[in-house]
């Protein structure tokens, strides 16, 4: 994979670890239409993966010690949602008020403070073209 796909798909993994610590409401925002829960976890799983773990560390996104944490960040991610009912990931209610995503909301807090990029925000543009809507999403640097 050529490095500027890698480096996108770091980008988007340390966004979605952003959004998955923000609140239901700011979740939804950023994410758009749709079943937002599911849209993280199905994110998440896309932009970290062991192929791409092994492609962030060769170009020095990542150190085998961040792997580490977010393989698990992963696995307790995997623990809470494995046994959950589809409206957990469909119903935006859930997001709202099912105590799981609020630890989730934490524990991707903490990681990104482990990760030294709790100092990063997400801006939201959205454009309408031809009746269809775009949502685009950058990292900037807060504090």
């Amino acid at each position: 994979m050529e490095e500027k796909m890698v480096l996108y798909h770091f980008e988007e993994l340390i966004k979605t670890l952003i959004t998955l610590s923000f609140s239901a409401e700011k979740q939804k925002f950023i994410i758009g239409i749709g079943n937002v829960a599911d849209e993280l976890v199905i994110d998440f799983d896309t932009h970290f993966n062991e192929k791409l773990a092994i492609l962030y560390i060769e170009i020095g996104m990542l150190s085998t010690n961040d792997i580490m944490k977010l393989n698990e960040y992963n696995k307790v991610l995997n623990e809470k949602c494995f046994s959950q009912e589809a409206d957990f990931f469909t119903d935006f209610e859930e997001l709202i008020i099912n105590p799981v995503w609020e630890e989730i909301r934490y524990e991707s807090s903490r990681l990104l403070k482990s990760l030294n990029k709790d100092n990063l925000d997400i801006e939201v543009t959205r454009e309408v073209t031809n009746n269809v809507e775009w949502t685009k999403t950058k990292l900037i640097q807060i504090n």
